[in-house]
This record gives C-alpha cells, structure tokens and sequence, in this order.
C-alpha cells in the first residue's frame, strides 16, 4: 500500500466521519419508520372503534326522541321517494326508446311489403 500524505489522510478521516454520520441519520430514520408503524398499527383500531361507538351513540340519540325518528323517518321516505321517482323515468324512458325502435322496424316491414306486392302485380 502506498504511503498517504497527511492532507490526504486527513481528507480520508472526514470522509469515513461523514460516512458514519450519514450510517447513523439512516439508522434514526428506519427507527423512527418503524416507529411510526407501531403507532398507526395501535392507533388505526382505537380510531375505528371510537368512530363506531360515535355512530351508534348517535344512533341511540336519535331513536330515543320521537321528534327525530319523526325527521329521520320522514327523510327516509323522502330519500325512497326520489329513487323510485327516478327509476320510474328510466324505465319509461327505455320503454319509449323500444317503442320507437319497433314501431320503425314495422314500418320497414309494411314498405318493403308493399313493395313486393307491387312487383307481384307488375309481372302478373
């Protein structure tokens, strides 16, 4: 091996500290990565089981007055009014479309009908 000058041993020590610097920010990183892991795998149920429990106390509030299971009921009928409201237009909007499509098809029929009984009445 050859011999290092001191500038250049020197320039090799702060390259090596650099090196063990950056090793240990890597370090920190993962466990702080990890670390953070371990918190959301605690946290995500807790909050899940919290949210379910604020659903069914707001169930039980609301249940438990007859002013708001009046407004809850009511909005329900509402809410089912629409939907079939808007249903009932599709399906007579597809049975419109049909009608259409049948009524042109017959109409393709008679012309082509009365087209061969022309011709018939030519050659006879």
């Amino acid at each position: 091996m050859a011999v290092q000058t001191p500038t250049q041993r020197q320039a090799a020590a702060k390259k090596a500290a650099a090196t063990r610097k950056r090793n240990a920010a890597t370090q920190t990183t993962r466990l702080q990565g990890a670390a953070r892991g371990a918190q959301r795998a605690l946290y995500v149920p807790i909050g899940a089981i919290l949210e379910a429990r604020d659903g069914f106390a707001d169930t039980v509030r609301t249940y438990s007055d007859s002013r708001r299971v009046q407004r809850e009921f009511d909005r329900f009928e509402r809410r089912g009014e629409r939907a079939l409201r808007r249903n009932r237009r599709v399906v007579e909007k597809r049975v419109t479309e049909a009608r259409r499509e049948v009524e042109d098809r017959v109409d393709d029929v008679q012309t082509g009908a009365v087209d061969l009984v022309e011709r018939v009445r030519s050659r006879v």
